[in-house]
């Protein structure tokens, strides 16, 4: 088990930024997006980031204001944070908020999450 907010920290300061360089966290399309204040109240959990299903949305980035991000990387149910560069989103594109990181099935999108219906 691992703390997902940690973990990410973590990413973050490996990908050579620090937290005030994070312009938005969201989907991969940029169509969802939260600041970091957001991210942080939703994030800190611990997960399984070992084999077995994808826990943590297969699309999320963490994109920052030199348009480098980091994303999900995934093998086999095993997961971790991957930097990349660079992927252009424009601050004025129409986007969406969203409040689930995670959800009832594996492997799952910021959009599916969003979209899912509540299971009781």
């Amino acid at each position: 088990m691992i703390n997902f907010l940690q973990e990410t920290i973590e990413a973050i300061l490996d990908s050579g930024h620090q937290i005030n360089d994070v312009m938005f966290i969201g989907s991969s399309s940029g169509k969802y997006r939260i600041d970091w204040c957001k991210f942080e109240q939703l994030a800190n959990f611990e997960y399984d980031n070992g084999y077995g299903g994808q826990e943590i949305a297969s699309d999320l980035i963490i994109y920052f204001n030199d348009h480098t991000y980091i994303q999900r990387g995934e093998y086999d149910g095993s997961e971790w944070w991957e930097y990349n560069v660079p992927k252009i989103f424009n601050p004025e594109d129409h986007y969406e908020t969203f409040d689930k990181l995670t959800g009832g099935n594996s492997w799952r999108t910021v959009e599916e999450l969003q979209n899912e219906e509540e299971e009781y």
